[in-house]
């Protein structure tokens, strides 16, 4: 889209922006604030008496205040308080702003539901409830009733408010959303004084829920695109005497921003990057990410602001062109439409074409050769480029090399950062030239000491995304690539660098642990009361419900045996099972003990394909038998006068319906889903239909496989029936059975290895509303996970090194 600037002559070819735009800087926000609530919610729960004092001193210092000028103060706000909602809606009627008064309407009644379920969370004695008891109150139970004017609700409210709003404000009126806040604050805390009342929740939390779900909405809804554009590059450039004659949109940059093309007045051209402040959020992220999970990569600074981050690029092309590299002059670095962007104006390349673009026959010897001189020079000076893959170089038209993109270089690296640059470079160039062409060329310009450096970071880790996504196209490409170099250097293969900050299961760990301690933390806050229950627990229960845990291995190696077509070793296939409990600790959804019977069946002789169908027909068949036995179990505890179970309702059952069906077809509107859906989902369903057809004709196989199944259910249900009447629990065998069928399916879908923390709230809850006392709940469940979770892991871990070292795995 071209059009003509009437003042300055200047040629504008620039395609329309977007009315609103989503910044990554709002999810680093968001994380932050879900980071204060939760701490706000912890230190509700725990340092109740700590928040009390607090609130009393503050109390305390508005008491000191003359009691005339408070209550001027607080009348004035609490009549501003009781018309300003009929004032704003009346506004943005006039205004015709309905889209606004829409978000206005939704994020009152978000914030409003927010803030009941953190009065759930945080009640009067500032314990926690479990999450599988918050859902039916949220919808029914409200607030306590408060008086205040303005009220809790109001003040969350406010702030939920100023926060979606206030992008699309002048700044002047955000500065007033701000005082309003604190100005609403006031006042509540004022009007709790008089009447001498607590709060439902802790002040800070209400404020804090406001805050979440105004950046929740602000990142769903957008905020107004108010990033710099090509008017603003030609104000800019004016600044430094440079007169833009034409200007043209090249392509977004990384990150959100946009690269222009300037042919100046007197002929000369520029590349011209800006960078908006929104657009820097981006890069935030992705080395915040790299920060905390790998070290010694050189991602020490994740929040540079983008004027920064354009000098700090201006400031490292200078440096290499010091050094001899062919790299574009700087011609100018600075701010633009007001601070709020930065950019840097280079001297374009004549006729340059990315070498990312060129055909693989293009990077012979005489390419190779330039591009790994330039990489020498730098490395000769201790400069780091750091995304030294072949997208960061430019052929101009005479067939000369230059290089570009140095926002991420570094002056003065070390060893370590250098020999990341090498390896960055040897896997970029081997994807199109192959591993011995491009080590040729690196030993060539560099050396054979300098390329062995690269050794321990040939490894997807060291490198960027962009190398490591095309490294993953090429099968075996850095094994290859490491075996070359040591065969052309002639060094000894050396073991990868530890990169690795902090690792994925670390992490989980981690919040699987606080899980578990929060679902657990109401029912063992009298912890001496579970101590005495165990001390006074039937062992000869327990020792039953070790037998019952060890019976479901013996009945998870029939279920096994059963789904395979041929021939499986039985005894074996028990100790396989037993070697997958140790492995589905660190993984959800008993995701590692399939893969290790995936695993274990190839190794056995069976086809991959043949292999992963049975696994996964052994998954169908426990589904379809779960379900069998649960509704039967339905009928068998419906049955027990102790416990009476009605038909669900038609209208919920209706309602339940309509809500899978919804999310069905939700998922197939939805491109990726839909795919995965297409993909990968349908294929594994037309497998097990087939392994269930090919199954069924053998009869001996089918009644392995249903009857493993069933016994493997029955088994875990009796380990749990034994549990609790190790504590003289008076439930019947079909209660304690419905329990356990109803607890484990909730608990099935959670994201954590062996549903740790899930099976815990999910059993001692579902125990709790059938009658059962809360302590012995928590002790049969304790009893329970220990007799089939937490003991089987050691000798998981033996089976497991059995196997290995019978190669069986």
């Amino acid at each position: 889209m071209s059009s003509t600037a009437d003042a300055d002559e200047v040629i504008i070819d620039e395609p329309p922006m977007p009315l609103v735009s989503r910044s990554s800087n709002d999810v680093l926000r968001l994380a932050v604030a879900v980071v204060v609530l939760a701490l706000s919610i912890l230190g509700a729960i725990f340092a109740a008496g700590a928040i009390q004092a607090t609130e009393r001193d503050v109390l305390t210092f508005i008491g000191n205040v003359p009691r005339s000028i408070e209550n001027f103060v607080v009348a004035s706000i609490q009549v501003g308080c009781i018309y300003a909602p009929f004032i704003l809606v009346i506004s943005m009627v006039v205004l015709r702003r309905f889209r606004r008064l829409g978000v206005v309407v939704v994020a009152t009644a978000l914030t409003s539901l927010a803030l009941r379920a953190a009065t759930l969370i945080v009640d009067s004695n500032g314990r926690g409830a479990p999450p599988l008891q918050l859902l039916s109150p949220l919808l029914t139970r409200g607030l306590r009733s408060s008086t205040e004017v303005p009220s809790i609700t109001y003040v969350a409210v406010t702030m939920a408010l100023a926060t979606v709003e206030g992008p699309w404000l002048t700044r002047p009126w955000r500065r007033a959303t701000r005082i309003i806040v604190v100005a609403v604050t006031f006042a509540h805390l004022a009007a709790r004084d008089s009447a001498n009342r607590g709060l439902p929740v802790d002040l800070g939390i209400a404020l804090a829920v406001g805050w979440v779900v105004g950046l929740a909405l602000l990142l769903a809804l957008g905020r107004p695109n108010r990033r710099a554009r090509a008017r603003d590059v030609i104000t800019a450039l004016a600044a430094f005497g440079l007169r833009a004659a034409e200007l043209q949109v090249v392509r977004p940059t990384k990150g959100g921003g946009r690269a222009y093309r300037v042919r100046c007045a007197d002929g000369d051209e520029l590349y011209v990057k800006l960078t908006n402040a929104d657009d820097q959020g981006s890069h935030i992220l992705q080395r915040l990410y790299r920060f905390v999970r790998v070290r010694d990569v050189g991602d020490e600074h994740p929040f540079w602001p983008p004027l920064r981050a354009r000098e700090h690029e201006a400031l490292l092309a200078f440096s290499a062109r010091e050094t001899g590299v062919r790299a574009p002059r700087v011609r100018a670095v600075g701010s633009a439409r007001e601070g709020d962007a930065a950019l840097l104006a280079l001297e374009a390349v004549p006729a340059g074409v990315p070498v990312s673009t060129l055909p693989d026959a293009a990077f012979d010897d005489q390419l190779l050769g330039q591009i790994w001189t330039a990489a020498a020079r730098l490395r000769g000076h201790h400069i780091a480029h750091r995304d030294l893959g072949v997208g960061s170089f430019l052929r101009d038209g005479s067939g000369s090399v230059w290089m570009i993109n140095f926002e991420a270089a570094e002056l003065q690296a070390d060893d370590a950062l250098l020999a990341n640059d090498i390896a960055e470079l040897l896997t970029s160039t081997a994807v199109r030239a192959g591993p011995e062409q491009a080590v040729r060329a690196a030993v060539t310009a560099l050396g054979a000491e300098a390329v062995a450096t690269a050794l321990p970071r040939l490894q997807p880790l060291a490198l960027s995304r962009v190398t490591r996504a095309e490294a993953k196209q090429v099968d075996g490409l850095l094994d290859d690539l490491a075996a070359e170099v040591c065969r052309v250097t002639g060094v000894e293969p050396v073991p990868l660098e530890q990169l690795q900050r902090l690792r994925l299961r670390t992490v989980l760990l981690f919040f699987m642990s606080a899980f578990a301690l929060y679902a657990l933390l109401p029912f063992v806050a009298d912890a001496s009361t579970v101590a005495d229950e165990v001390r006074n627990a039937d062992y000869a229960w327990f020792a039953a419900a070790l037998i019952a845990s060890a019976l479901s291995y013996l009945a998870a190696a029939i279920a096994l045996v059963g789904a395979v077509p041929g021939r499986v070793r039985f005894s074996t296939t028990v100790v396989a099972q037993v070697a997958s409990q140790f492995v589905n600790f660190a993984t959800p959804a008993s995701v590692g003990g399939m893969a290790l019977n995936v695993r274990f069946l190839q190794k056995q002789g069976t086809d991959p394909p043949v292999a992963v169908a049975s696994v996964g027909l052994d998954v169908v068949a426990g589904f379809v038998v779960h379900v069998a036995l649960l509704l039967g179990v339905v009928v068998w505890a419906g049955s027990d006068g102790n416990l009476t179970i009605g038909v669900p309702d038609a209208t919920a059952v209706g309602a339940i319906a309509a809500f899978l069906v919804g999310l069905l077809v939700l998922a197939v509107a939805i491109p990726p889903s839909r795919h995965m859906l297409i993909d990968r989902g349908l294929p594994i369903v037309k497998r097990s239909l087939l392994g269930i057809v090919e199954v069924a004709r053998r009869p001996m196989k089918l009644l392995q496989l249903l009857g493993g199944s069933a016994l493997l259910t029955c088994a875990y249900a009796a380990a749990l029936v034994a549990s609790v009447y190790a504590f003289g629990g008076g439930l019947s065998v079909a209660t304690i059975t419905l329990v356990f069928l109803a607890g484990s399916a909730v608990a099935s879908v959670a994201p954590t290895p062996g549903g740790l923390g899930a099976v815990e709230a999910a059993l001692v809850g579902g125990l709790t509303a059938v009658g059962l006392d809360g302590s012995v709940a928590v002790s049969a469940v304790v009893i329970f996970r220990l007799a089939t979770f937490w003991l089987p892991l050691a000798p998981g871990w033996v089976a497991f090194r059995r196997l290995e070292q019978a190669d069986a795995i």
